[in-house]
C-alpha cells in the first residue's frame, strides 16, 4: 500500500505543477509577440492548446503508473521471442499494473486478450517467467472477456523465507505435520536442515522425545553419546524399538502416552534399505509404512532423508503419506515429476547450498533456505534433552 502511495504522489506533484503553470500563464504570455496578443481569440487559442497538453501529459503520467513503459516493451519482446499469438499474429500486450493485497509483493498484470486458450498461456509463460522477470502464480481470464490477469512477484523479491530456529512460524508449521520427507543431494545442506528442524521440534514441543537412526553415522555425530543416537549398523535397531513403541501405542489407546509425542528420524534412508537382503528390507519397508500410515493419531511422527525418493523404497501407499516435503538443492526432472507435479514448471530457481523448496499437504509451496548456523553448540544442548527421553 505504501508503494502505490508512493506511485500516485507523482501524479499529484504533477497537478501541482500544472495548476502553478495555469494561474501564471499570464506571465508566459507576456514573452510573447503583442500583436499575437491583441486579438482576444489567439489567447483563448493559447489557453486551449495549454489545456489540451496539460490533459494529455496527465494521461500519459496516468498510463505509465498504471502501465511501466519499459515493462510493457519487456512483455512484447518475450512473447514476441516465444511466439506467443494467435492466428491472426495478435500478441497479448500489458494494459496495467496493480499490487495484489493478498500477496506479500504480489502484482496483478491486467493483458488484453487476444483469444489464446489459458492451457496454452500457462504452458508458455510461466516456463519463460524468468524472462519477463517475474514468478508467476496463476494466470486468470479477467472481469472482461478481453482481458487476462496474471498474478506474480517480481524476482526481486522472490528471496527464500529462512527457516531458523527461531523463526516461530515454521516451528508451528513443522511442529503440525505428522510426517516429513527431506531430499536433498550430498552438499544440498540437508544435515544443517535437520539439525534445524530437530531444534525447533525440541524448543516449541514440550516432553519431546527424538531417535534419530543414521545409517551413515554422518549426522550430528555429536549426539552420539545421547540414549536415542542409533547410527550405521545399529539404525536398524532404533527403527525397531521405535516400532515397538508404535505397535503398543496402537493397541493400548492410552491417551495420556499418546500425548507424549516421539519423532524417529531416518537418514541415508535408501541406503539403509539397500544395504539390507531382500527380506530384512521388506521387513524395514512394512515397518516404516505402517508407521507411516497409522502413527498420526498416537503422536508418533517419521522424518526421512535421503537424496530421491523412489517409489521402490516404500511400501505401495506410503510415500504418499508425508504431509511435508523439504527439497533442497537442484532436483531432477524426474524427482519433480514424481513429487512436485503440479509445481514442476515453477521450480526452476537455481538452489545453492541449504536453498530449496518446502510443499506442505501437497497445495503450499514456497522456496526456503536453511539459517546459517553459526552456534552448532547451541543447537546440540536444545536437542540433547530430546534424545535423552
Amino acid at each position: 500500500m505504501k508503494k502505490n502511495i508512493v506511485k500516485w504522489l507523482w501524479l499529484v506533484v504533477y497537478l501541482i505543477m500544472a495548476l502553478a503553470v495555469w494561474y501564471n500563464r499570464k506571465a508566459i504570455y507576456l514573452h510573447m509577440p503583442s500583436f499575437f496578443l491583441e486579438t482576444i481569440w489567439f489567447v483563448y487559442f493559447i489557453d486551449a492548446v495549454l489545456i489540451a497538453l496539460m490533459l494529455v501529459f496527465f494521461v500519459c503520467l496516468v498510463q505509465l503508473i498504471r502501465c511501466p513503459l519499459l515493462e510493457r516493451l519487456r512483455f512484447q519482446k518475450v512473447f514476441k521471442q516465444i511466439g506467443l499469438h494467435n492466428n491472426m499474429g495478435e500478441y497479448p500486450a500489458l494494459l496495467s499494473k496493480k499490487i495484489d493485497k493478498g500477496k506479500k509483493h504480489g502484482y496483478i498484470y491486467k493483458l488484453r486478450n487476444v483469444g489464446i486458450p489459458m492451457d496454452i498461456l500457462d504452458n508458455m509463460i510461466c516456463p519463460n517467467e524468468r524472462s519477463l522477470h517475474l514468478k508467476v502464480n496463476r494466470i486468470e481470464y479477467g472481469r472482461k472477456a478481453r482481458t487476462i490477469l496474471l498474478y506474480a512477484i517480481p524476482d526481486k523479491y522472490m528471496k527464500p523465507e529462512v527457516i531458523s530456529i527461531d523463526n516461530g512460524t515454521y516451528a508451528e508449521m513443522l511442529c503440525s505435520l505428522p510426517n516429513l520427507l527431506c531430499l536433498g543431494q550430498t552438499g544440498s545442506g540437508k544435515s544443517y536442515a535437520f539439525s534445524i528442524i530437530l531444534a525447533l521440534y525440541a524448543k516449541y514441543m514440550s516432553d519431546v522425545s527424538i531417535t534419530i537412526a543414521d545409517y551413515k553415522h554422518s549426522l550430528l555425530t555429536p549426539l552420539a553419546h545421547t540414549q536415542n543416537y542409533y547410527g550405521y549398523d545399529k539404525a536398524i535397531e532404533g527403527i525397531s524399538l521405535f516400532y515397538e513403541e508404535f505397535k503398543e501405542r496402537l493397541a493400548n489407546h492410552d491417551l495420556e502416552r499418546n500425548k507424549r509425542v516421539k519423532i524417529l528420524l531416518i537418514d541415508e534412508y535408501s541406503a539403509l534399505i539397500g544395504s539390507q537382503d531382500k527380506k530384512r528390507a521388506e521387513e524395514l519397508k512394512t515397518m516404516i509404512g505402517n508407521m507411516l500410515l497409522m502413527s498420526r493419531s498416537l503422536g508418533m511422527k517419521i522424518i526421512i532423508g535421503m537424496q530421491t525418493a523412489h517409489s521402490e523404497n516404500f511400501k505401495t501407499g506410503a510415500r504418499d503419506q508425508f504431509h511435508g516435503i523439504l527439497a533442497l538443492g537442484n532436483l531432477s526432472k524426474e524427482q519433480k515429476q514424481m513429487l512436485f507435479s503440479d509445481y514442476k514448471e515453477k521450480m526452476n530457481d537455481h538452489n545453492s547450498v541449504g536453498e530449496g523448496y518446502l510443499l506442505i499437504n501437497g497445495k503450499d509451496i514456497e522456496r526456503v533456505k536453511i539459517s546459517e548456523i553459526k552456534d552448532m553448540e547451541s543447537l546440540i544442548k536444545i536437542i540433547c534433552p530430546a534424545m535423552n527421553r
